[in-house]
């Protein structure tokens, strides 16, 4: 029963009466009467005398509704011209802070090497884009610089170059313009080959700043500073003594430093030739050795000469600077001399000072780092040159180890004996072997898949055998009349009969043969496997395949040990050397070879018991002792080493790198020491008879031909 009603709801009912017993609180709800009005109901039981009331109140919607519909339309219509403002708003805002960096880029792009010296526009130096300008500009300064001192090294080095090769040619047409007698000849040719001594120096010191670019590896050991200076002036003393010089040496013989001597060496020598050269006749140079007040080890070389004026003291260090240009060139320097002095001096983070007074003389103070504790006596390189200098003719063998610096005159390494003719065309060889019982040479000639077959006695070619598909290796082995060849590209090694040359058989498959090693005892050839990761095994006796014994990375060079009677292998990835026992067919050790990148080549000093192994990966000979199996030092090499060749009669190591560069070292106590580098493109192969002495290089391509190249070491003439 409804008891009341207000008059607003003309007779409506506020919903639903609620059916009886039900129980009522309080509840919202919405209503819409008849004329559409929109209601919100509240509703609630409330007791009344005894009875109960349900009481409703209604509040209407439509004006909540209207601003609902407002706001919607409004969204509708406000939202994406909102959108739309913000981002063109967002656009303009981005272009104009990213303008500044747009301009930069656009202006960055139009830089090349010609127009280094255009700078990026700086708008607003305070905000971070104007930070960036900055160091930018800084930076393009930096290569600006480098750029402008590599167009004076390449037009000074180009100027070098010409120079004598200018002399050779004028002096060797003027020679043959006109039919003179043999003393003509002979002075045509003594001048001639003055210019190549210059030449061959010019281009030694060029190849040692380059490494020198690349940053070479060190090997330090704590050495007394005095006994090395010693050791660098006993190498020159001759050239004083030629000019009535007298050099002395001062210090503390306490003072330590953790260098390497060979570098440091030619700094020394380098500063203390220069004292030499041009310091007046019957003068002193001292060279003295302290610690400064730092305790930083300090060595001052000082001469009497003309002094370094002032404006030329800053650039005395700069490549191909030289203050008196006339009497540079007399003297034969190149003006590399003090450019390599500082390199060796900083890369031992050390400094040159040059302190000098016009007509006074100049001083040379090397600065270095300071070390502590006693100094360990070591099997230094350095340790018995003064034995050798006993003979005066040693002196220019000696200063090779200054690479052709503006020392003395040095010669090359080595010497050419004979060029002889080769057969097939002008494409890469590969491995040699020797055997010495019958002089005769097997030349693997590699993309003519040929076997060239050389006596070295009457020094032609024996025969040259065809049907050898890109064979790498060759291993003669004269106990059992046989020739080893990989012919890697069938896969296989073939055995070659010594006294017919005939094909026996071809073992396999092998899936990249390289090189070969035999060994005796139980009579079985051992392959390098390179790509294959492995060292494979073939019974010599029989000529059948035995197994493959996995490396865990690219084979390099397998050689055989006869002292220890073991298979040594060089593996690339990880670089170590690993041990097999011909026997069992099984790796009994492996040892890491730290300092080496991929090691490839490899050869032994078997009575030294050291083994050599270059690093493809690093340019990086290693010294191995197999006694203690450590890696003993560590020497720079040419860019990509691959045959190794040492003579133990000589204790000569050469290393010859597919760069054509062959390094030449001498064995010296448990170390090397560098003979020099000669460059002979394609010479990336290397064979050396024990008993003559003479090496052989077989050259691809020399004047379209190839040829077998033998030479000899420069010094064996002076008894060496």
């Amino acid at each position: 029963m409804t008891v009341y009603r207000s008059e607003a709801l003309h007779g409506e009912p506020l919903g639903r009466t609620a059916p009886s017993g039900t129980l009522i609180k309080q509840a919202l709800a919405s209503v819409t009467l008849a004329d559409n009005t929109p209601l919100r109901v509240l509703s609630r039981r409330h007791d009344v005398g005894g009875r109960d009331l349900v009481v409703r109140v209604a509040l209407s919607e439509e004006r909540q509704r209207h601003e609902w519909r407002e706001l919607l339309v409004g969204l509708l219509f406000g939202l994406p011209v909102a959108i739309a403002i913000a981002g063109l708003g967002g656009h303009w805002l981005a272009r104009r802070v990213l303008g500044p960096l747009d301009r930069m880029a656009k202006h960055a792009e139009r830089l090349t090497a010609e127009n280094l010296g255009e700078r990026l526009p700086v708008e607003n130096p305070d905000d971070e884009l104007g930070h960036l300008a900055r160091v930018f500009n800084l930076s393009l300064a930096r290569i600006e610089e480098s750029f402008a001192q590599l167009r004076r090294f390449t037009a000074d080095a180009s100027h070098e170059l010409r120079t004598p090769l200018t002399a050779i040619r004028t002096v060797g047409e003027v020679a043959l313009q006109d039919p003179r007698n043999p003393d003509h000849y002979r002075e045509a040719i003594g001048s001639m080959l003055e210019e190549v001594d210059r030449l061959s120096r010019l281009v030694g010191s060029l190849l040692v700043l380059s490494r020198a670019d690349a940053g070479p590896a060190l090997r330090r050991q704590e050495l007394r500073l005095v006994e090395l200076v010693k050791d660098s002036a006993s190498l020159l003393e001759v050239l004083a003594d030629e000019k009535g010089q007298r050099i002395e040496v001062h210090g503390d013989p306490g003072v330590t430093a953790e260098v390497d001597g060979l570098i440091l060496r030619q700094a020394l020598i380098n500063l203390i030739d220069n004292a030499i050269k041009y310091s007046p006749r019957d003068s002193l140079i001292r060279i003295d050795v302290q610690r400064d007040e730092t305790r930083a080890a300090a060595i001052a070389v000082s001469d009497q000469g003309p002094g370094i004026p002032p404006a030329d003291r800053s650039r005395v260090f700069e490549r191909f600077y030289r203050i008196d240009e006339a009497r540079a060139r007399e003297d034969g320097g190149a003006g590399l001399g003090l450019s390599i002095a500082l390199w060796a001096v900083q890369a031992h983070g050390g400094r040159i000072d040059v302190q000098s007074q016009e007509g006074a003389g100049s001083t040379f103070r090397i600065v270095l780092p300071e070390t502590s504790g006693p100094p360990r006596m070591s099997n230094s390189p350095l340790g018995g040159v003064k034995a050798m200098m006993r003979n005066k003719a040693l002196l220019s063998a000696v200063l090779v180890l200054a690479c052709g610096a503006d020392a003395a005159d040095s010669m090359p390494p080595l010497k050419l004996v004979a060029d002889i003719p080769m057969p097939g065309d002008a494409v890469r060889f590969d491995y040699q072997s020797l055997d010495p019982a019958s002089g005769r040479l097997y030349i693997a000639h590699m993309n003519a898949n040929q076997l060239v077959v050389f006596d070295t006695h009457s020094r032609k070619v024996v025969a040259n055998l065809d049907g050898f598909d890109r064979v790498h290796g060759v291993w003669a082995v004269p106990d059992l009349g046989r020739v080893y060849a990989s012919v890697t590209g069938e896969h296989r090694v073939a055995v070659v009969d010594m006294k017919t040359l005939q094909t026996i058989t071809k073992v396999g498959p092998i899936t990249y043969p390289d090189g070969l090693a035999y060994a005796p005892g139980p009579g079985r050839i051992f392959v390098s496997d390179e790509h294959g990761k492995a060292d494979a095994v073939i019974d010599a006796r029989t000529n059948v395949f035995v197994t493959t014994i996995p490396l865990g990375g690219e084979a390099g060079n397998t050689v055989y040990d006869p002292v220890s009677g073991q298979i040594l292998v060089t593996v690339h990835d990880p670089a170590e050397l690993a041990v097999i026992d011909p026997g069992s067919a099984k790796i009994v050790k492996r040892y890491p070879l730290p300092g080496v990148k991929e090691p490839h080549g490899v050869a032994l000093d078997v009575n030294g018991r050291l083994a050599f192994g270059a690093g493809q990966g690093n340019h990086t000979l290693a010294v191995f002792d197999l006694a203690s199996a450590k890696v003993l030092a560590t020497h720079p090499v040419g860019e990509d080493p691959d045959v190794l060749a040492f003579d133990p009669g000589l204790r000569l190591l050469y290393v010859s790198s597919e760069s054509g560069t062959v390094s030449v070292f001498r064995e010296h106590g448990k170390n090397l020491v560098s003979e020099g580098e000669i460059v002979m493109p394609h010479a990336h192969t290397v064979c050396v008879d024990a008993k003559t002495h003479l090496v052989y290089f077989p050259l691809e391509n020399v004047d379209g031909h190839p040829i077998l190249r033998i030479m000899e070491p420069a010094g064996r003439a002076s008894g060496r």
